[in-house]
This record gives structure tokens, C-alpha cells and sequence, in this order.
């Protein structure tokens, strides 16, 4: 028993000193983690501009549901079933061409904040992998 725990001792010791290194590089991560933790403002500008256009769309996808229900029901209220179904059709195509616009506008948002991709991915990309010193040190304890 004494003999398996030196042998432990003696393959941790190497390792507490990469620990330590580790330690100490992980005070540069976390100024950059915190630049990362919250949306940046022109995302938040971004959203607030598209939220309205969504719950308007959301809005209009349930009065249009409700008003194509009826054509896939056995017994629809017009009398004729493919009279329903193209009422339902005019109905739904009607709902998309009064969305256009505000698709437009959520996308022209969304391409403008595909702009501000590449200051995230800068912001982030410090924080996806460890350190380069701690990295090197562990290959070299292993």
C-alpha cells in the first residue's frame, strides 16, 4: 500500500507545477470570458429593431392557421372542399406578400449584425483553447 501511494506521489508531482502555470495563465482568460458573457450593443439594438417584426409575423402565422383549418377538415365550411382549399391558398399567399417587408427588414438587421461577426469571434477566440505555456508544459509532464 505505502508503495502504491509514492508511485501516485511521484506521477502527481511533475503535474503540480504545470498546475501552477496553469493557474496563473487563467487570470488572462478571464478578462476576455467577461467581454464574451453579454451581447454587444449593436446586437441588443439589432434584436430590439427585430422583435416586433417576429411577433407581428408570429401574429399573422396563427390568424392564418386558423383560417386554413377549415379546408383540411372533413367537412369545411364552404361547400365546396377545393373551393375551401383555394380560399385557404389566396388567404396564405396574401399573408406572405404583406410580410415581405418586414422579411426584408429582419434580414437587412441580420446582415448588418454579420458585420460585427468577426469583433465576437476576435473576443472568443482567446477564451476556445488553453493557454499556449500551460499546453506546452502538460504535453512535456505527460
Amino acid at each position: 500500500m505505502p508503495l502504491d501511494c509514492s508511485s501516485d506521489a511521484a506521477e502527481i508531482s511533475p503535474m503540480m507545477s504545470v498546475t501552477r502555470l496553469t493557474d496563473a495563465t487563467i487570470s488572462c482568460i478571464v478578462a476576455p470570458a467577461r467581454s464574451t458573457c453579454c451581447d454587444p450593443a449593436p446586437t441588443l439594438v439589432t434584436e430590439s429593431s427585430i422583435r416586433p417584426l417576429i411577433s407581428l409575423a408570429a401574429c399573422a402565422l396563427r390568424c392564418a392557421s386558423e383560417r386554413t383549418s377549415p379546408a383540411t377538415t372533413a367537412k369545411p365550411l364552404p361547400c365546396s372542399p377545393a373551393r375551401a382549399a383555394s380560399t385557404a391558398a389566396f388567404s396564405a399567399r396574401m399573408l406572405v406578400w404583406k410580410a415581405i417587408p418586414s422579411m426584408t427588414d429582419t434580414i437587412s438587421e441580420i446582415l448588418r449584425e454579420l458585420a460585427e461577426m468577426p469583433c465576437i469571434v476576435l473576443t472568443t477566440s482567446a477564451t476556445a483553447e488553453p493557454p499556449r505555456s500551460a499546453t506546452s508544459e502538460a504535453l512535456a509532464a505527460s
